[in-house]
């Protein structure tokens, strides 16, 4: 059996067929922007975990770099502390260095008698002058300098020990002269006894020898070379028995 319309409810039906299409349209419409919805949900909760993550390890990161920058002030400190002795110790073992360098020259001086001059006084304020050590090998100075520079301690003390090395055969330091003349100046010349008996008179005799300068004594020495028969550029006493 067919059911028949009118062209009324035919009309009606067709309209309604019409709005039954558009509504299945905007239903795929609808959830193609509900699933829109969900992905930028989604993503607006990725962002904002991605932010919390960047805080935390920014937070992290500044914690860290706080830690070390307070290990470096405090790693600072203590080498500033540490630094300081240690340049403070130094100097000191500096100074004692050239202290005792200088008093070498000196006795270089003193037993060889050639930094008498303007040359040797330059010599000598170099060691005052100094501020290196130089190079020391196995105890040994050695030059490390130029001579328009500052050589160092050990530049100076090499120079020393060469020129000692040079003087020291000329001046009889290493093969002395044992051949020489004994005298005693309390017997030969005080006729003073050398036992216990004369010890007085001798103790006398040396306390009124007492002079401030003994280049004021000329008298005394021109004795002293008649008795011994010692008349040179240098007089030479190689052995005083008293």
């Amino acid at each position: 059996m067919k059911l028949s319309f009118g062209p009324e409810k035919e009309r009606l039906i067709y309209e309604l067929n019409l709005a039954f299409d558009d509504f299945v349209d905007t239903t795929f419409e609808i959830d193609s922007a509900n699933q829109e919805l969900s992905s930028a949900q989604l993503e607006f909760k990725h962002q904002v975990a991605l932010g919390l993550r960047i805080q935390n390890e920014r937070e992290i990161f500044r914690k860290r770099s706080a830690a070390i920058i307070q290990g470096f002030r405090t790693r600072d400190l203590a080498f500033r502390v540490f630094r300081n002795e240690a340049l403070e110790q130094y100097k000191t073992l500096f100074d004692l260095a050239a202290r005792y360098s200088y008093l070498s020259a000196k006795a270089y001086d003193y037993e060889t008698g050639l930094l008498g001059t303007e040359a040797g006084d330059e010599f000598l304020n170099e060691f005052i002058a100094s501020r290196a050590i130089g190079v020391v090998v196995d105890g040994d100075p050695q030059f490390a300098g130029s001579q328009t520079g500052d050589p160092g301690l050990s530049g100076l003390l090499a120079k020393l020990d060469n020129d000692y090395s040079v003087v020291e055969s000329r001046l009889g330091f290493n093969n002395p002269d044992t051949y020489g003349t004994t005298f005693s100046l309390r017997n030969e010349l005080f006729r003073i006894l050398s036992t216990t008996e004369g010890d007085d008179a001798w103790q006398e005799i040396l306390e009124g020898s007492v002079v401030d300068n003994l280049l004021i004594r000329i008298l005394f020495v021109v004795k002293l070379s008649i008795l011994n028969k010692i008349i040179s550029v240098r007089v030479v006493f190689p052995k005083m028995v008293f």
